[in-house]
C-alpha cells in the first residue's frame, strides 16, 4: 500500500483591495470608541464673606436686625391668610366716642356754661344762649341757667326764687311750685322741688334742681314735663339732667 499524504491547505493573505489602496485607506478598519457625554460644569460654591474689619457697624447692625424682622413679617402675613388663600383685614379696633348727631338722625351735643349733654331721642335745641339754654320734645322742655352765687348761699333757700324768675320764660305754665328739698352733700349744695300746673292745656309736672359748689358756681335745671312719669321723653329729660350736672 502506498502511503499517501494528507491534503494541506495554505492561507493566503487576501488581496488588497484596489478601492481601498486607491484612496489609501489600506490596512486594518479603525476601532470606534464609545461616544461619552461632555462633563456637565458644576457650578462653584457659594462662599458667604464675613464682614471685613472696615465694614462699618450700622452695616452688620441692619443686616442682624432686617434678616429677623423679614421673618417675623412673612409669619404675620401668613397668619393672617383665611381659608380661602385671601389675606383678611384686621377688624378695627371700634369707636369710643359718641359722635355728633344732628335732626337728621345722629347725635347732637348741646352745651351751657361749661355743661354739656347728648340729645336724647326726639328732643332739640330750641335756644342756646350764654345764659339759657332750652331744649323741646313736644310739649315737653327743659330750662337750664348757669348761676354764679355768693359762697355763703344755702341752695335749698335759694331754689324757690331761682324757680319763679325761670318759670316766666315758660309762657303758658300755670301752676304753684312745691316746697323744696335739701339734698346737699359735703362738696355740694342740692336742691329739688316738683309742682304739677298746666301747659298749652295738657296736665304738666314741674321739676327743678339746683347744684351749688363750693365756690358760688351753680346750675338750675327746670323742666316742664307734659308726657307720662315712665315715658321715653321723661327718661330722656331726666337723662340729660343728670349729664348736665356731672360736674358736681
Amino acid at each position: 500500500m502506498t502511503s499517501q499524504r494528507p491534503t494541506q491547505f495554505e492561507n493566503y493573505p487576501l488581496e488588497p483591495d484596489p478601492a481601498a489602496s486607491a484612496s489609501g485607506e489600506g490596512g486594518p478598519a479603525p476601532r470606534v470608541q464609545p461616544y461619552l457625554p461632555p462633563p456637565v460644569p458644576r457650578p462653584a460654591p457659594v462662599v458667604q464673606r464675613l464682614p471685613e474689619p472696615g465694614t462699618s457697624r450700622r452695616t452688620v447692625v441692619g443686616l442682624a436686625i432686617g434678616v429677623p424682622l423679614a421673618a417675623v413679617l412673612g409669619i404675620s402675613v401668613l397668619g393672617r391668610i383665611g381659608e380661602s388663600g385671601m389675606p383678611y383685614a384686621e377688624a378695627s379696633g371700634w369707636a369710643t366716642e359718641a359722635v355728633p348727631y344732628d335732626d337728621e338722625g345722629g347725635w347732637e351735643t348741646a352745651e351751657i356754661g361749661g355743661h354739656s349733654t347728648d340729645l336724647a331721642d326726639g328732643w332739640q335745641v330750641l335756644e342756646e344762649h350764654p345764659e339759657r339754654l332750652v331744649l323741646g320734645n313736644g310739649s315737653n322742655r327743659l330750662y337750664a341757667y348757669p348761676e354764679l352765687l355768693s359762697a355763703s348761699t344755702i341752695a335749698v333757700e335759694e331754689l324757690p326764687a331761682l324757680v319763679r324768675q325761670a318759670l316766666q320764660d315758660v309762657p303758658g305754665f300755670r301752676g304753684v311750685p312745691g316746697a323744696a328739698v335739701d339734698s346737699s352733700t359735703l362738696d355740694v349744695q342740692k336742691a329739688s322741688l316738683g309742682g304739677t300746673g298746666t301747659f298749652k292745656k295738657h296736665a304738666a309736672r314741674l321739676l327743678a334742681n339746683l347744684w351749688v359748689a363750693s365756690s358760688g358756681e351753680g346750675l338750675l335745671v327746670v323742666r316742664v314735663l307734659t308726657a307720662a312719669p315712665n315715658s321715653d321723653e321723661a327718661y330722656g329729660g331726666q337723662a340729660m339732667t343728670d349729664q348736665l350736672s356731672s360736674d358736681f
